[in-house]
């Protein structure tokens, strides 16, 4: 069971992470950025 809960908090981990990176890098880039 030890195992089950590592992996599903490594998993639910890993996307948070890069999310909340990739949208605060993404939020400023976008208004910013020439696209707009």
């Amino acid at each position: 069971m030890q195992n089950i809960i590592r992996k599903q908090n490594t998993i639910a981990e890993l996307p948070v992470g890069p999310k909340v990176e990739l949208r605060e890098m993404q939020g400023p880039l976008l208004p910013e950025g020439t696209n707009a």
